[in-house]
């Protein structure tokens, strides 16, 4: 003989679906309030990429122009230009660098130039670029979120655009990231 369970008052159903109820609720609150504070932990983060890598004279041209620097002949010359972008939440200060961001290139870089900032009238005014030889050293690049410079290089001897997908990039940010992309 199968015995079957006392039939639930209504009341009691009533009571049981209600808890169910509040402690659902409370769940999926405190779900959400801690999936809310992981994502919006402070994240320090600079982007960069390549925007342009392109030949000054292409090779057909080159026996019909004749590019000098410094009154001396060059071959092979192009033009590079990087954006570097914080598309962290938090602002970088100078303060956060542990290494700065440097760009080691396989040709010789014969110049290089601040070319933009953006948002226009940033108070980004004071960055020291360096180059040497093949390294292009950006030095405590303060950021605040959503800025983002432009940096143009000119560079002899790189003259496979493949090259540019062999830049060695480093640096390092106090509790961030730097990430990069070649196009």
């Amino acid at each position: 003989m199968l015995f079957a369970p006392p039939p639930i008052s209504p009341d009691v159903a009533s009571i049981i679906s209600s808890i169910i109820g509040v402690v659902g609720a409370v769940v999926g609150g405190l779900i959400g309030i801690l999936g809310t504070r992981l994502y919006q932990r402070p994240q320090k983060k600079i982007n960069w990429d390549i925007l342009s890598n392109i030949p000054v004279a292409h090779t057909n041209e080159e026996e019909l122009i004749k590019i000098l620097f410094k009154g001396k002949p060059v071959d092979n010359v192009r033009l590079v230009l990087i954006r570097i972008s914080n598309t962290g939440r938090v602002a970088i200060k100078a303060e956060d660098y542990i290494k700065p961001i440097t760009f080691d290139f396989q040709g010789r870089i014969l110049s290089s130039e601040l070319v933009g900032i953006e948002p226009r009238g940033s108070a980004n005014r004071y960055i020291t670029i360096s180059s040497n030889k093949n390294i292009l050293e950006i030095d405590k690049l303060p950021l605040n979120p959503k800025e983002e410079i432009i940096i143009s290089i000119i560079i002899i001897g790189a003259s496979d655009p493949k090259t540019i997908d062999s830049i060695k990039v480093s640096g390092r940010i106090l509790n961030g990231q730097i990430i990069g992309k070649k196009r």
